[in-house]
């Protein structure tokens, strides 16, 4: 391993600076059957941040608490020298309603929870894992208001939020002098690119980071399927409902695009995807999962590598969406476009200057 993490980038428009890569801990722990044990979780904890990394996240939920244990564990005597961030709101218990959800009673108490499971007094970046659908905004802000307050929380995300929410939140916030959102933690790949139509440009309108989650589609651009092989055995998830659900037509298209430019470039599936992923403009810090020390520096090694033009074009062509708007929706650029005769833009909306073809 030569490449390091210790190229820092500024989470959003707030004034936390993060590591290229952030480590997830979803697999710390066996409790689900195909995770890491704690040893090896605790050295790939080691690796990570003897290699520069600072930006770890988990969640109460994860393997029923023992990720949150084991990242307290690993992060002992060492702490605050690492950002730590960890999610509440699923439901952690089916017979009990107010054991889930964004409420000030659940997020209180799931808050406090995370804090004495992970050994510490604060955590750095906390995500609203959903939302629940029925908890007011005002209520929730309110509530993790009141943490940052209180010193328990420094910076606060959201994951899985519906576009017109996180609007919401950030009018209210302004508002009333509360605490933004500063983050966002989507799934976001070559394969899944729907937050593109309306959340990504609402993240470059209101400052917010992308942390996505599942870079490789749950391990479907690391090329180990393929379309005559859909369930190798080498793999502990290969016949799991998602997974296989995600192996259509198009995605082996997209696999047939990155594996092109593996072999051209010499590299593998995981680091061209992840590159991809990488250079998109409000993307802040990829989460990658890791079950071993190996699989981790493979994916630190990809930090050295930059995708061409032509080899951004072929991915970009293949794994567009098509628009689910008519055109008279589509972003200022392309209504530029359209309408004075081929104007050149930046793409927007992450800038505004324009030149004449």
């Amino acid at each position: 391993m030569t490449t390091r993490l210790d190229t820092y980038r500024q989470l959003g428009e707030s004034g936390l600076f993060v590591s290229p890569l952030c480590l997830g801990a979803m697999s710390f722990g066996e409790e689900w059957g195909w995770g890491a044990t704690e040893a090896d979780s605790l050295a790939i904890v080691d690796r990570y941040v003897d290699a520069g990394g600072n930006f770890i996240d988990t969640a109460d939920i994860y393997t029923q608490g023992t990720s949150e244990r084991i990242v307290g564990k690993a992060l002992s005597g060492r702490r605050d020298k690492v950002v730590l961030a960890t999610k509440a709101a699923l439901n952690v218990s089916t017979r009990d309603p107010n054991a889930g959800g964004t409420s000030r009673k659940h997020l209180t108490q799931a808050l406090d929870r995370s804090l004495r499971r992970m050994g510490t007094d604060y955590v750095d970046l906390y995500w609203l894992h959903v939302h629940d659908g029925v908890t007011p905004v005002h209520e929730t802000l309110r509530t993790v208001d009141d943490a940052v307050r209180a010193g328990k929380i420094r910076y606060v995300g959201v994951s899985n939020y519906p576009v017109r929410k996180v609007v919401e939140w950030q009018m209210l916030a302004r508002q009333h002098g509360l605490t933004p959102i500063v983050a966002a933690q989507y799934e976001y790949n070559l394969l899944t690119r729907g937050i593109e139509v309306e959340h990504v440009p609402a993240f470059a309108e209101f400052g917010i980071g992308q942390v996505p989650w599942g870079p490789l589609a749950q391990g479907v651009l690391s090329g180990k399927y393929t379309r005559e092989n859909r369930r190798p055995s080498d793999t502990k998830r290969a016949d799991g409902e998602l997974t296989q659900g995600r192996l259509t037509d198009r995605a082996f298209d997209v696999l047939d695009a990155v594996g092109a430019i593996a072999r051209e470039t010499g590299e593998s599936y995981a680091r061209v995807a992840l590159t991809w992923l990488r250079e998109q403009p409000t993307v802040v810090s990829p989460i990658v999962g890791c079950r071993t020390q190996a699989q981790l520096d493979d994916l630190i090694d990809s930090l050295g590598l930059s995708l061409s033009p032509d080899a951004r074009a072929k991915l970009e062509a293949v794994s567009r969406l098509e628009a689910p708007y008519p055109f008279w929706s589509w972003p200022a650029d392309q209504m530029d476009k359209k309408m004075r005769g081929g104007l050149t833009t930046v793409p927007w909306p992450y800038g505004s200057n324009r030149t004449s073809a």
